[in-house]
């Protein structure tokens, strides 16, 4: 069966990740930034299932996802980008005093992959800067960590997470997926 253009979602400026990469080796989320007809929350799914794809090949692996157990909750854009200054300690490394956060929040899983990093508030505001427009253009959900084989690694110690977010400015959609081990 032939896919709609409804249901098509395409990898988009792949370039961007690329250059974040190399500014920022550390890093171990992952980002896909997808064109697609918006409908709401089903074109957020079709771009998470699109994205969960994309994520497999780059690792050459296949990941699989269980359309019924996929589960958002609507997030504020406050609370995705809220990045704790009052509980950030940095050892030279990077490591922080705390064990990770669960549900594992997007700034925690930027600057603390599993080994530490030494990237900063400034950091985390300069890539989310690349990929977004202003927070009030934005409509975020997070998604449930137990619908796709593209969080086992993540739950095996340090953590798993996705993010859909649509930039109604940029007419585009982000999703941010997170999952690592040692």
């Amino acid at each position: 069966m032939r896919e709609t253009n409804q249901e098509m979602m395409k990898e988009i400026n792949r370039e961007i990740m690329q250059t974040i990469l190399k500014e920022y080796p550390e890093l171990v989320l992952d980002y896909c930034i997808l064109s697609g007809e918006y409908d709401g929350i089903a074109s957020h799914q079709r771009a998470v299932q699109t994205a969960i794809k994309i994520f497999g090949m780059r690792e050459n692996m296949i990941c699989t996802c269980e359309h019924e157990k996929m589960n958002p909750r609507a997030v504020d854009s406050a609370e995705f980008f809220y990045f704790p200054d009052e509980l950030w300690k940095k050892s030279s490394r990077g490591v922080t005093t705390m064990n990770p956060p669960t549900p594992l929040p997007y700034w925690f899983a930027f600057v603390e992959p599993p080994y530490g990093s030494d990237y900063s508030k400034a950091d985390f505001v300069r890539v989310n800067e690349t990929f977004f427009s202003a927070p009030e253009h934005l409509e975020v959900f997070r998604w449930e960590d137990n619908f796709s084989s593209y969080f086992d690694a993540g739950h095996e110690w340090w953590g798993a997470a996705l993010w859909s977010i649509y930039d109604r400015e940029k007419i585009r959609f982000v999703i941010i997926g997170a999952s690592a081990t040692d």
